[in-house]
């Protein structure tokens, strides 16, 4: 019995110091930890929470699914950290229209961007800023897991040098390629990742269009 008095106090403490620093705290302080104690760890690890939208739309998780693939789609605000309007307007305004037009109109609609396949386990991110892209070597480009458009675009000066693109693809175990998704980007200010996309799909006459 005296062994367990010892082990007692200490669990005791460590549930009591919270309480005691909370109490110390002000409405807004305490508001502010309860707030932070509930965000997903995995906000800021893209792996991670590509990992989770996957294996929520495999099984049919909506209720996880649709709020972060609501999440990943693009704004405005992550056109304008991801691309320069000056001198490729033509670019910069469409990928701002189509933005606008496929904006999903129901929940569910956020995760046809997302078509997983439950054989594709294995998870690759590449991560490359506007001006590695740019540069890139032919051998780079070869190795890297960026679709060959994207390296295009940074060249053409259209993806922001200091910018930091990510690309996640999906492949089934010994495999060299699988389903790529395109074009991340961290926005700070939300605190949240963002999906543009392959706009170059978008861009119907890209040799004029990205022309400066």
């Amino acid at each position: 019995m005296t062994r367990l008095i010892p082990a007692l106090t200490a669990i005791l403490s460590s549930l009591l110091i919270p309480c005691l620093l909370l109490s110390g705290c002000s409405d807004e302080e305490q508001k502010d930890i309860t707030i932070r104690k509930k965000e997903p760890e995995d906000q800021t690890d893209l792996k991670a929470l590509m990992s989770r939208l996957r294996n929520a739309v495999l099984e049919d998780d909506d209720e996880t699914a649709i709020p972060i693939a609501k999440r990943l789609f693009p704004t405005q605000e992550t056109l304008a950290l991801s691309c320069v309007s000056s001198g490729h307007s033509a670019s910069y305004q469409s990928v701002s229209k189509w933005l606008e037009q496929v904006k999903p109109r129901k929940p569910k609609d956020y995760l046809r961007n997302f078509p997983f396949k439950s054989w594709q386990t294995e998870i690759v991110i590449s991560s490359m800023s506007g001006e590695e892209l740019k540069e890139a070597t032919a051998d780079t480009r070869k190795k890297s897991g960026f679709h060959k458009e994207a390296f295009r675009l940074a060249r053409s000066g259209f993806l922001k040098a200091s910018t930091q693109f990510h690309s996640v693809e999906f492949r089934k175990p010994g495999d060299l390629l699988g389903r790529r998704f395109e074009l991340f980007v961290y926005d700070p200010q939300k605190k949240a990742w963002k999906m543009l996309g392959p706009i170059w799909r978008i861009l119907k006459s890209p040799q004029q269009q990205l022309k400066r």
